[in-house]
């Protein structure tokens, strides 16, 4: 169409498959075998995740003189910097506060590429032909829809003709300044004011519309782009200006754009100090946005980001259907949103014998309150703990036909733990063994333990998984299985808790005295926060948080809040993204 070819030669010289990309990407691995392998070349276990270089104890702890130089720096290395690209649901939600349009229209693009469980890692935010086609879809669209609807609230102005620049130009400036997040440089203002006069030979609108169309395809809408300034005496580092560290805060607390507080004190020049960024976090953090942000992250974490339905046998629990896990999802959210926002710590995380409850869940879990759609407070010591016997994560860790031990050790090391695992022999049958009416789970995988081709790896995750078998398939509790009396004697090793536990309660207890875990949990929320795998230039960072939450006796506020006052979030290296 006309507006395409305008778009290319005048909003801004630049094509979204070349804008500043942080490369091509490989798949991400995130596929699972029946023995919970995840990809990779194979080996021994190791801590810290995919991706990350040994460092110090392994942990990423440090010794007393590298924590003494660490506090020695005058600014400490923020880390490698990769341009990115809006996610999936960060540009849902920037759709929604800049055109005032819930049609979600990512729904039509390419997933995005996950790594280390999150969407957001810059470097596998890739850009291909079908995001650039759906791209230049969406635009067209939404533009149309906003113009029909939305003109009075996009164009403050009123036109005193078809062809009126000085509306125009209010408009442009107005509404590219809030979707580039920064202020209009006058080059972009003539080139926008070009594809309006384009439109405005039909009328007004459709001048509107092209320079809508044209911003919702440019590289500093769909990126994140951060040049900063130089910083005095430092050749090394740039500091971020006060609207690159608005759109980090907006997109790490809300997974949007700024609203107009932090558009002000970014114009003012006052998201420069700790101070000045604190007065912020604490007036986001009581958005409701925020809410959803923190219940982004912990589906992720605990590895229900891509789960969008659960195929069960429907002989076996006839009651479940596919699309259940959505609903266990919304229990996850709000169990873990009520931990962050009520001052919850990390122990409560792994042990709460509570969860939170609406009618739908509560019929689910086969219990007579509540009977409504509002979220409430059960609590049951018996059948609760934490974030490990939520239903999502036991029914995603299980099977179509039963539960399984595999995915759910696996789930304990890589997830709870950040322990990457190695893949299977090749050779080796992954399939689960066959269901038998007179045997348990337990009873079933002993062939695991007793084949030499799959013990070693077996041995790190079966007696952990096993340990939780007094959930189903769909995360019910239950203390029989076929009948029998359920053994669920666990077992931990190469951890810093390793030793025995009977349930999953008692192995909740132990991890939650885990400094691993505690690490973990501080790792997670890093790599969330950063959008990036962690490196040893992160280590001092890492210690930092790790501190936070101990001083803050394992407050989970309290370490969110502590990532938006680190080095990291207001400088970046200088010499380009790396």
């Amino acid at each position: 169409m006309q507006w395409q070819v305008l778009f290319r030669a005048a909003a801004l010289g630049v094509s979204i498959g070349a804008a500043a990309c942080s490369g091509s990407v490989a798949g991400n691995g995130q596929g699972q075998g029946d023995d919970g392998s995840e990809g990779g070349s194979g080996g021994e276990i190791k801590p810290g995740g995919d991706g990350v270089p040994a460092a110090s104890d392994g942990l990423g702890r440090l010794d007393e003189s590298q924590v003494k130089e660490c506090s020695q720096s005058k600014v400490l290395d923020p880390g490698s910097t990769v341009i990115r690209r809006l996610t999936r649901r960060e540009y849902d939600n920037t759709i929604a506060d800049l055109l005032f349009d819930a049609s979600s229209p990512s729904k039509q693009f390419p997933s995005d590429e996950r790594r280390l469980s999150f969407d957001n890692n810059a470097a596998y935010l890739n850009v291909s032909p079908t995001h650039t086609e759906r791209y230049d879809l969406a635009a067209e669209t939404l533009a149309t829809a906003a113009v029909q609807k939305n003109l009075a609230k996009l164009v403050s102005c009123k036109p005193a003709s078809a062809t009126d620049e000085v509306c125009a130009k209010t408009f442009i400036n107005g509404f590219v300044q809030r979707a580039f997040r920064r202020p209009v440089e006058k080059a972009e203002e003539d080139r926008f004011l070009g594809v309006f006069r384009q439109g405005a030979k039909t009328d007004f609108n459709t001048g509107v519309s092209l320079v809508v169309q044209a911003v919702l395809q440019s590289a500093p809408f769909l990126y994140r782009v951060e040049f900063g300034e130089p910083v005095q005496g430092d050749d090394k580092f740039v500091k971020l200006t006060s609207w690159e560290i608005a759109s980090r805060l907006s997109y790490l607390l809300w997974a949007s754009m700024p609203d107009e507080a932090l558009f002000a004190a970014a114009k003012d020049n006052k998201l420069q100090t700790r101070a000045q960024v604190s007065e912020h976090v604490q007036r986001m953090l009581k958005d409701p946005k925020a809410k959803r942000m923190v219940g982004n992250f912990h589906e992720q974490w605990l590895g229900l980001g891509d789960v969008q339905s659960i195929d069960r046998d429907a002989k076996l629990f006839p009651d479940w259907k596919n699309e259940n896990i959505q609903m266990l999802k919304q229990e996850v959210n709000e169990f873990t949103s009520s931990l962050v926002f009520n001052d919850g710590n990390i122990k409560e995380l792994f042990t709460a014998p509570h969860t939170m409850m609406n009618g739908a869940v509560a019929k689910h879990y086969g219990v007579s309150s509540p009977t409504g759609t509002t979220f409430e407070k059960v609590e049951d010591d018996k059948r609760h703990a934490g974030v490990f016997t939520l239903g999502a994560v036991m029914a995603s860790t299980g099977k179509i036909n039963q539960s399984s031990p595999v995915l759910r050790g696996k789930f304990v090391r890589e997830h709870m733990l950040c322990q990457s695992l190695p893949p299977p022999p090749p050779d080796v049958n992954a399939e689960a063994p066959s269901l038998d009416p007179k045997l348990t789970t337990r009873d079933r995988f002993a062939q695991h333990s007793e084949n030499p081709a799959c013990a070693n790896c077996h041995r790190l995750l079966d007696p952990v998984g096993l340990g939780m078998e007094n959930f189903d398939a769909v995360g019910r509790y239950r203390d029989k299985e076929n009948g029998l009396d359920l053994n669920v004697n666990g077992k931990l090793e190469d951890t810093d808790v390793d030793g025995t536990f009977n349930g999953v309660f008692e192995l909740a207890q132990k991890l939650s005295t885990s400094e691993e875990a505690q690490r973990c949990m501080v790792t997670n929320w890093f790599r969330f926060a950063y959008g990036r795998t962690e490196s040893d230039s992160d280590l001092c960072f890492l210690h930092q948080l790790d501190a936070r939450l101990v001083k803050s006796s394992g407050n989970l506020r309290e370490l969110l809040v502590a990532t938006t006052e680190l080095d990291a979030f207001f400088y970046r290296r200088a010499g380009g993204a790396q």
